[in-house]
């Protein structure tokens, strides 16, 4: 369990510098996890801390904060800009069984 709500405001202070190694920003990301289970403001305070590292040259720092956010409805609904431009095509490549096809159909 984290300490008092200051402790936990700490964590939301400023973007995390990349000129810390990888290991610090894992560890923010961390604490900004731990930070949105203990405090219900929180997404909205780590959010855009998070955000900036789904673009971190390292991809386990992508996909930490690819989880925190995603932990979270309130993060990933801040972050629903920066999730989506994540992928490359947000349309399907093909038929899914949980479109309806051209014709009414469900594709099996």
């Amino acid at each position: 369990m984290l300490g008092s709500e200051d402790q936990l405001h700490d964590v939301s202070k400023g973007p995390m510098s990349r000129v810390e190694p990888p290991q610090v920003r894992l560890e923010g990301v961390r604490m900004a996890l731990a930070a949105m289970r203990e405090w219900r403001a929180a997404p909205a305070r780590v959010t855009p801390v998070l955000t900036p590292l789904l673009r971190d040259e390292s991809s386990a720092v992508r996909s930490a904060a690819l989880h925190a956010l995603a932990a979270s409805l309130t993060a990933s609904r801040l972050a629903a800009d920066d999730l989506a431009s994540l992928l490359d095509d947000a349309r399907p490549a093909g038929p899914h069984r949980g479109l309806p096809t051209s014709s009414g159909n469900r594709s099996r």
